[in-house]
């Protein structure tokens, strides 16, 4: 059969798929995950787990028993590229100090006076070799100008102005807020205090946004502020969706948190986390969430995962699963129609001079080229699903190969292998940038492996994983795979020269791993 036959059966083959799709309804969710702990304390540091994995130089530090100060820290958070931990008023938790040790922190930033977080707990900071700056005002509105004033050379010349006698509307914008750059301005409801007049005028603050109704920031304030724009709903949670919709075109809806309105810790904490994917904070709480499931619903389409934040004590599962609609996994596609025997073979069998049963090395330079690497994928997946080129990845395969040694073009038929021709469909998402199944087992929930921010930062992984299995050899470039220390620490270097070896050891049982790889090398290598 000659290649423009196999063209039109390719081009019918996508068709019939698109025709299925249409019929049967889909969803965009890929995973629903949830990130908590006993208790709020410990909430937050599996927050900092989950967003700071390699650590941080600085931490905010609130309290974890009222709001007010803490209402305010999350832009500052962003331009620090810091988690905030929570701590009660007299003593450091064990759990939070912990993982200051393991984030490698060097500053941290308590928000508030004494009165809220005492000396005792700066001192011993202190004592621990950390470089400690307190941020505070006689009370919460003074507070939260001075954490704007600590940080205002990186802010923009908008402001948030929020009540500072409820925390609702205050989160409902803070990841938002602080991804933009503007400060968050507590306020009392009659008046705008003399510290904030000045604050506007001496940064020629042009616009301000007020969170709230009349209820919480009236009028007077408003009109004080001079152009300013409310942005408010029937309740707490109305005014958060009405916030969303506002910045709508400054967020990304792939993640969105989800967190209780009933209290502040949750929220506050993810906060810190939101802005590092342009998501929003969505506040929801026992009988009322019918706002959540409507700003889920309403951007079915391009929401992915849901994070929510706390445990089953403030977002109960029975809650979760109204708010998120069941997963619907899109319809399998239907087989490649199967072509005439008698003029077309199957997938060229591997040469007859080389066999999948020898040993092949995972080290060495690639043999096949990116463009019959891409080409081989595009025939079997006309839509792989990834975050870059079909091309580009088989051409990071082979340059990151080369960085440490390693066959990529062979690991690009592993990641063909693992991911089921980039299909996906398992534990890992499309978006994690995972193209070997790092992290994931099966007792893991799905999206739980390992998370890259860019396919190259995927593929260094991959590879330099694959050198840690072959040799003792020390890896050529900085290591971004989160396994290689496992390697390590279990004198696993260099136990799987040949792809063979890795049987029984990547991850997964069985006696024909490195096989079915080195099989679909080879017909790759004979691919035209």
């Amino acid at each position: 059969m000659n290649i423009n036959i196999k063209k039109i059966l390719l081009v019918l083959f996508i068709i019939t798929a698109a025709i299925i799709k249409i019929n049967v309804p889909s969803s965009a969710y890929e995973a629903t995950e949830r990130v908590y702990g006993s208790d709020r304390y410990s909430t937050a540091v599996e927050i900092s787990k989950n967003g700071w994995k390699d650590g941080a130089d600085n931490v905010i530090l609130a309290t974890g028993e009222d709001f007010p100060d803490a209402l305010c820290a999350a832009p500052l958070a962003k331009q620090l590229n810091a988690p905030i931990l929570l701590t009660g008023k007299d003593k450091l938790d064990v759990k939070v100090n912990e993982e200051i040790k393991r984030l490698g922190a060097k500053n941290i930033i308590i928000i508030g006076g004494t009165g809220v977080i005492s000396q005792s707990v700066e001192t011993s900071l202190k004592d621990n070799g950390l470089n400690v700056k307190r941020l505070f005002g006689l009370n919460r509105y003074e507070t939260s100008l001075a954490v704007a004033g600590y940080s205002d050379a990186n802010f923009i010349n908008e402001v948030v102005v929020a009540t500072g006698e409820d925390f609702p509307d205050a989160l409902s914008i803070a990841s938002i807020a602080a991804k933009l750059g503007m400060p968050i301005i507590l306020s009392p409801k009659d008046v705008l205090m003399d510290g904030v007049k000045e604050y506007i005028r001496d940064k020629e603050i042009e616009k301000s946004y007020v969170i709230g109704g009349i209820g919480v920031i009236g009028d007077e304030v408003l009109k004080a502020l001079g152009n300013a724009e409310r942005i408010s709903g029937m309740n707490r949670y109305e005014t958060n969706k009405a916030v969303i919709q506002r910045f709508a075109a400054d967020v990304k809806m792939e993640i969105v948190f989800l967190a209780t309105g009933e209290d502040f810790p949750d929220a506050l904490s993810g906060s810190a986390l939101a802005p590092n994917t342009l998501s929003p904070i969505v506040l929801a709480s026992r009988g009322s969430i019918s706002t959540a499931r409507d700003i889920v619903a309403g951007n079915e389409k391009n929401i992915k995962k849901i994070v929510v934040l706390g445990g089953e004590g403030v977002m109960p599962a029975s809650d979760v699963d109204e708010i998120v609609p069941e997963i619907t996994k899109e319809p399998q596609l239907p087989p490649a129609p199967e072509e005439p025997k008698d003029t077309e073979p199957q997938l060229p069998p591997p040469p007859t001079d080389v066999t999948i049963d020898q040993e092949n090395p995972i080290m060495g330079k690639s043999e096949v080229s990116a463009e019959k690497m891409a080409a081989f994928l595009i025939y079997y997946n006309p839509e792989p699903k990834i975050n870059t080129t079909a091309l580009e990845l088989a051409q990071m395969f082979i340059e990151e190969g080369e960085k440490e040694g390693v066959r990529g073009d062979i690991a690009f038929c592993q990641s063909i292998h693992e991911t089921g021709w980039f299909r996906y469909g398992g534990l890992v998402l499309p978006l994690q940038n995972n193209y070997s199944g790092l992290g994931a087992t099966n007792n893991s929930p799905v999206g739980k492996g390992a998370w890259f921010d860019e396919p190259r930062i995927g593929v260094r992984a991959q590879i330099q994983h694959l050198k840690g299995y072959a040799t003792k050899d020390p890896l050529n470039e900085e290591c971004v795979d989160p396994r290689y220390s496992i390697l390590v620490a279990e004198r696993r270097l260099g136990v799987a020269p040949n792809w063979e070896d890795l049987n029984g050891k990547w991850a997964v049982p069985g006696t024909n791993y490195g096989q079915t790889i080195m099989d679909l090398y080879e017909r790759m290598k004979a691919f035209e």
